[in-house]
């Protein structure tokens, strides 16, 4: 009787990039599941929940495609999108997104005069929700990413951007 024993080598060093795409991932799952608890519960910060799940796949995202997010693009999904690459599939279904990059800033917080801004139709909350959704699981099986959202655990398999 034989036996073929595999035998896989572990990296001396782990990959950054690989781990970046990884942990951003797990973190858009993250938000991503904060914000459909907060959406059953009708809570108006769902949708600050969701931009933060589609900022960081952005962030994923443009990991692979070798490209820093630098602070003034931070929080603005559409400087962000404006500086990917055409080439990127992914492109067209991020554009919708944009919008939500209201939610993460001005959104939080009273105006000067006290009042406080109006949440969006719950209607465009789930369909961006849907979206994000798709996005996320397009990036978990291009990064080859596994998600266990009780504890960080997540790093890409693969790291080359989507083509």
């Amino acid at each position: 009787m034989s036996y073929i024993v595999k035998v896989f080598a572990l990296p001396e060093k782990s990959d950054p990039i690989a781990e970046k795409i990884g942990a951003q991932i797990w973190l858009a799952s993250c938000y991503l599941h904060d914000a459909k608890t907060l959406l059953e519960a009708r809570s108006r910060n769902a949708v600050n929940q969701l931009f933060y799940a589609v900022e960081a796949l952005l962030i994923a995202t443009m990991t692979a495609e070798g490209l820093h997010i630098n602070r003034h693009q931070h929080h603005q999904l559409g400087a962000i999108l404006d500086t990917m690459p055409d080439e990127n599939p992914w492109k067209p279904e991020f554009r919708p997104l944009e919008v939500l990059t209201g939610y993460a800033t001005t959104y939080r917080y009273a105006t000067p005069g006290g009042r406080i801004p109006k949440a969006p139709p719950q209607a465009d909350v789930e369909g961006w929700l849907t979206a994000t959704s798709r996005l996320l699981e397009t990036a978990k099986m291009h990064f080859d990413v596994t998600v266990d959202t009780g504890e960080y655990n997540s790093m890409a398999g693969v790291i080359d951007p989507p083509r």
